[in-house]
């Protein structure tokens, strides 16, 4: 039971354990680190809110916001579970990697 979930890294590559809180549906706060403003941010709806890295302030400014507005954590919380099932499931991932096999070679994609 846990009512934001906050990464705080200064260095990440992707954040496994990021994606396992959105996975849940848990609303998240995260430090600018690879892959967390992808994660976060990439596609059509915010899943979460993100502050620069080593800024404190502006980490406890995103959680007191955040915190204040149920609202606002549950509608990142369905973001975030819904951007896992769109882009960081098995199917999605072997999508997007065949997709750059046929960019790089030339080949149309599935849809063309």
């Amino acid at each position: 039971a846990m009512d934001v979930f906050v990464l705080s890294s200064r260095w990440e590559g992707l954040a496994y354990a990021l994606l396992e809180a959105m996975a849940l549906g848990c609303p998240c706060i995260s430090t600018e680190v690879n892959g967390s403003r992808e994660a976060l941010l990439g596609g059509e709806e915010e899943a979460g809110l993100l502050v620069p890295r080593e800024d404190s302030t502006a980490l406890a400014k995103a959680m007191n916001q955040l915190l204040g507005d149920e609202k606002a954590r549950k509608a990142f919380g369905a973001s975030a579970a819904k951007r896992i099932v769109d882009c960081y499931t098995l199917d999605a991932m072997i999508d997007g990697t065949l997709a750059v096999y046929r960019d790089v070679i030339g080949l149309p994609g599935e849809a063309e």
